[in-house]
């Protein structure tokens, strides 16, 4: 899907300024709540039909799409579209006026987001080509991981960031958060393996700081797991287990040399984090680990004996013994 051809509009900085203020009002108002994400959706789509174009500059597009990253996962994949679409018009028809970290801003929300439209990243990545000398530390590890998980390994910002992380890594500047993404791009492209030692030092020293939530129902299902498998005594299960930088819901640690297991619960937001999953699972199944999903749809009006005989079949059908 494409955007086509943006129409130009001067953003006007007050009537910008306020827009932020109205989307920053919506999260606070709503992210305490149960039902947060349908109500911040629905307010970030209220606020954009009552916007004017001059309230769109670079700062207010890249705020709605990281809030829409943060908070609206959940919502079907086709309305977020719809409104991920409208703003990136709007962005593209500014874009000039974008500075390097704006433009990285939007380009990590839009890998958050799934959102993989290749003539409009193309178009924004062209335009960070002409501003990378702006770019700091973080914005070098947010654009390679970004464009790690959208796709785009031939774009020339990738080897102009891969020579300025070089430099970086050498000087010491990224932060535990940036070493990790540059460690996982370096897995996925095998470009930057200057990154691994370094990641290997704060992985050793328990400086990685990983965040990740269970939600009930993910609970649920990691019980109902536990007790397909509570007679085995060939692996330990393993909850919120952490391995090169990620976090596995359930993980199956083997007593010999067989591979690990990562069993995931995908909740209904998975559907937006598609892509990001499959950056995630490339790397582990490169590191030697087997995957294994079980979404929100599959266990959806299953009862008990229905879901532990889901959980069997997932893992025969990866080759894994049950």
């Amino acid at each position: 899907m494409t955007t086509g051809e943006p129409n130009q509009f001067e953003p006007d900085l007050n009537a910008s300024i306020q827009a932020s203020k109205k989307l920053k009002d919506i999260v606070d108002i709503n992210s305490c709540l149960p039902e947060k994400g349908s109500k911040i959706f629905s307010g970030v789509g209220d606020l954009y039909a009552e916007l004017g174009d001059g309230c769109f500059n670079h700062v207010v597009c890249a705020q709605i799409f990281n809030i829409l990253a943060k908070y609206c996962k959940e919502i079907l994949t086709e309305r977020l579209d719809v409104i991920v679409r409208a703003v990136l018009g709007k962005y593209l028809s500014i874009l000039t006026q974008s500075g390097f970290r704006g433009i990285v801003n939007v380009i990590w929300a839009l890998a958050r987001l799934g959102y993989a439209d290749t003539d409009a990243i193309g178009a924004i990545l062209d335009e960070a080509v002409k501003k990378v000398e702006e770019a700091e530390p973080q914005g070098i590890a947010n654009i390679l991981w970004a464009t790690a998980i959208l796709g785009f390994k031939d774009h020339p910002i990738i080897a102009i960031s891969v020579n300025k992380a070089r430099e970086m890594l050498v000087k010491k500047l990224f932060s535990a958060e940036g070493i990790m993404q540059l460690y996982h791009f370096n897995l996925d492209t095998g470009l930057l393996p200057e990154a691994d030692s370094v990641f290997k030092e704060l992985e050793d020293a328990d400086k990685l700081k990983i965040n990740a939530s269970v939600s009930l129902w993910e609970l649920e299902i990691i019980s109902r797991v536990k007790t397909v498998f509570a007679d085995r005594s060939d692996f330990d299960i393993k909850t919120s287990f952490k391995t090169n930088g990620f976090e596995c819901d359930m993980a199956l640690i083997y007593h010999d040399e067989r591979s690990s297991v990562n069993i995931e619960i995908d909740g209904v937001g998975h559907r937006v984090e598609e892509l990001t999953n499959e950056f995630r699972d490339r790397i582990l199944n490169k590191l030697g680990w087997i995957v294994v999903r079980i979404s929100y749809d599959d266990i959806r009006g299953r009862g008990t004996d229905s879901i532990a005989d889901l959980i069997k079949q997932k893992l025969q059908e990866a080759g894994i013994p049950i």
